[in-house]
C-alpha cells in the first residue's frame, strides 16, 4: 500500500494524514466497556444495558464505603422531593385495605379537600387506570397520584356505596421536617426532626421561636430515626445552640481544600439546658449536629450509638 501525504502551507497536518494516524493508533478501551460490548453482541438473550450498567456502578461503589451509593434515575425524583421538602400531588394520606385504596387523611386546604375528597373515600379509578381490586401497592398508587404541577387528575371514588367522579388539580404538598413541637411543662420544650431538607431550618426556627414565647428554658431535641439530609441545614441549627465563632464541622478531601463551618451569629438557645435523643438510625447530617454539640459540651446525648 502506498500512502501519500499532502503538505499544507500552514504546516498543519492534512485530513488525509490525520486519518492515517487514527488508523494506526489504538486507544486502550476500559474493561467495563469491553464487557458491555460483549454482552450486547454475544449474550444469548436480550439484555437491558441500562440495568446492567446500574448494577455495575453499584458494585463499584460497594467497594468504597457504606455512604457512597448510586441513585438510579427512577428513584431520583423521590430523593429530590425529600430534599426539597415538597412534592406535587393531590394531598391525601391513604392505606390499602382488601386491595382498595382508602383515604385516611386529607390535607387541610390541599387540592383534594378543595375538590371534595373526604376521609373514608375508596379510590376506584385514577384517570384511565383501575386501581381497586387490581393488586395496587403503595408505590404504584403514589406514581399515579403524584406528577407534574397544576395537572388535573380524574378520580372515581366510592362513598357510602355510591360512585362519584372528582377532578383534583395537583398542587404543592409540603413534606414537613418538624413532626412535633410543644411544651411538656412550663419550662421544658420538645422538638422532633425527622430529616434535614432545605426547609428544615426555617421550620425549626418557627417552632423554637414559638416555644421561647411560651417560657422555654430546657429543650429536648429528638433526632431518633433521622437519617440526615442537607448538611447546611444541620449547621444552621447547630449555630442556634453554640456561641462565639466555634467550629461546627469541616470538610476536606484528597482533591478538595479544607472548608470550615463556624458559628456566625447569636443563636436563640445558646444558654438553656439541651438534651438530644439519638438511636442507631440517627445518621449523616444528624451526626454532624450531634458531634458539634458533644464536642463543645453543649448538650447531653441520650440513646443508642448512631
Amino acid at each position: 500500500f502506498w500512502f501519500f501525504f499532502l503538505k499544507k502551507e500552514s504546516g498543519t497536518p492534512s485530513p488525509l494524514r490525520e486519518s492515517f494516524q487514527n488508523f494506526f493508533s489504538r486507544e486502550k478501551r476500559r474493561p467495563i466497556q469491553e464487557i458491555m460490548d460483549l454482552v450486547q453482541s454475544k449474550y444469548v438473550d436480550e439484555v437491558s444495558l441500562d440495568s446492567v450498567a446500574d448494577a455495575g456502578i453499584q458494585a463499584m461503589l460497594n467497594k468504597l464505603d457504606p455512604h457512597s451509593v448510586f441513585i438510579p434515575a427512577e428513584d431520583l425524583q423521590e430523593i429530590n422531593e425529600d430534599i426539597d421538602g415538597k412534592f406535587f400531588g393531590i394531598g391525601v394520606e391513604f392505606t390499602i385495605i382488601n386491595d382498595t385504596l382508602n383515604v385516611v387523611n386529607v390535607l387541610k386546604d390541599g387540592p383534594s379537600q378543595k375538590a371534595g375528597v373526604e376521609v373514608g373515600d375508596k379510590f376506584i379509578n385514577v384517570n384511565d387506570s383501575l386501581i381497586a381490586g387490581n393488586k395496587i401497592d403503595n408505590e404504584k398508587a403514589r406514581k399515579l397520584l403524584r406528577g407534574d404541577f397544576n395537572i388535573k387528575v380524574d378520580i372515581s371514588i366510592l362513598r357510602n356505596n355510591q360512585s362519584k367522579l372528582l377532578t383534583v388539580t395537583r398542587g404543592v404538598i409540603p413534606l414537613k421536617s418538624v413532626d412535633a413541637a410543644y411544651m411538656i411543662d412550663a419550662t421544658v420544650g420538645y422538638i422532633r426532626l425527622n430529616k434535614f431538607s432545605v426547609t428544615t431550618y426555617k421550620e425549626f426556627m418557627i417552632a423554637l421561636t414559638d416555644l421561647n414565647k411560651k417560657g422555654l428554658q430546657k429543650l429536648i431535641l429528638d433526632l431518633r430515626d433521622n437519617g440526615g439530609g442537607v448538611l447546611d441545614e444541620a449547621i444552621e441549627i447547630a449555630d442556634e445552640f453554640l456561641e462565639g465563632d466555634k467550629l461546627i464541622t469541616y470538610t476536606v478531601g484528597k482533591h478538595l481544600p479544607k472548608k470550615e463551618y463556624r458559628c456566625r451569629r447569636q443563636g436563640q438557645f445558646e444558654k438553656g439546658v439541651l438534651v438530644v435523643l439519638a438511636d442507631e438510625n440517627t445518621a449523616s447530617a444528624s451526626e454532624v449536629l450531634l458531634g458539634a454539640l458533644q464536642d463543645w459540651d453543649r448538650a447531653t446525648i441520650i440513646g443508642r450509638r448512631t
